[in-house]
């Protein structure tokens, strides 16, 4: 049986003026990323605090430049805030450890 690609939208905020909420711009290259893997995880003793949501979702991508802390990762219809983004030496890539975002 042949293994379904996913794909993930990555963007990040911008300011926009005179408005209190921030406005999504998509990423250079990041309208249709590859996932490579994905997983789901508990969230460790010192994100606790960061938000009350319990799991963690793990994206692990090609490198890309401009995926930092904040950005937003769009996936099969669900938003997810970047919590943090890390370089993944068992796939050469970067991992995006994300959180579901407030809607």
């Amino acid at each position: 049986m042949a293994e379904v690609e996913r794909f993930i939208r990555i963007q990040s905020s911008v300011a926009a003026p005179g408005k209190d909420q921030p406005k999504w711009r998509t990423l250079p290259n990041g309208n249709r990323v590859r996932v490579w893997e994905l997983g789901n995880v508990d969230a460790l003793a010192d994100e606790v605090g960061e938000d009350a949501n319990a799991k963690r979702f793990i994206f692990h991508i090609g490198f890309m430049d401009g995926v930092t802390r904040g950005c937003r990762v769009s996936y099969m219809g669900s938003s997810f805030r970047v919590l943090s983004v890390s370089d993944s030496t068992r796939l050469r890539g970067l991992e995006l450890r994300c959180v579901p975002a407030q809607a």
